[in-house]
């Protein structure tokens, strides 16, 4: 069986092509490790690795998250190089002698295309009728839509195992950080509700 490590420290690209209008991001789902309970003290110092191969994206990600709680680091500020990100020995000697609990690790898992037929106005049949016949008509179109999948999941070092796992979908992203800040915040309420970073614990985003 592969280390906890070896699975979360490889690298993923997530977000870091965007498309250009209007985005959305919406929680698809989300999954506890049953019977686990999780109190404050077993998270008090959580790791944020957001996993992509552009180093500009990935501080830029992993400092929006951070800002999110006092509990959570940046791992480019622990595992600076990808070198070391990727030495399951090293990275894991590091981790435990900063004594961290766990790793928070988003990750894109999918990006595809959908086309949606949006009808012409007309309100009744009166009105199409009436286009056939010279009356204005304003006819339908095809609406192109991008979506990207991130899968969020939080590992315990302690325990090496998962605890906590959801997936946001994002349409039509128009930034790296409205992108990054959306995802962060769906997240951070999806976990609060089942039971993770509970209300005593300092969010610093509302």
């Amino acid at each position: 069986m592969k280390s906890i490590l070896s699975k979360v420290l490889f690298a993923i690209s997530i977000i870091t092509t965007l498309a250009s209008c209007g985005g959305s991001t919406y929680m698809v789902d989300s999954w506890k490790a049953p019977g686990e309970t999780i109190e404050k003290q077993d998270l008090q110092k959580v790791m944020v690795s957001v996993l992509t191969k552009n180093e500009t994206s990935r501080r830029i990600a992993e400092d929006q998250i951070a800002g999110y709680s006092p509990v959570f680091t940046p791992s480019y500020k622990i595992l600076p190089t990808q070198k070391i990100a990727l030495d399951t020995t090293v990275s894991k000697q590091i981790l435990q002698k900063e004594s961290f609990d766990a790793v928070l690790v988003f990750a894109l898992k999918d990006k595809n295309t959908t086309q949606t037929y949006v009808p012409g106005t007309s309100y009744n049949y009166w009105g199409y009728h009436g286009y056939y016949y010279g009356s204005y008509y304003d006819p339908g179109y095809i609406q192109q839509d991008v979506n990207y999948s991130v899968e969020t999941n939080l590992y315990s070092l302690k325990e090496n195992k998962l605890l906590w796992s959801g997936m946001t979908t994002t349409v039509n992203p128009v930034s790296l950080e409205q992108t990054i800040s959306e995802i962060v915040k769906e997240v951070y309420q999806r976990m609060q509700k089942d039971g993770l970073f509970p209300d005593t614990t300092d969010q610093q985003n509302p």
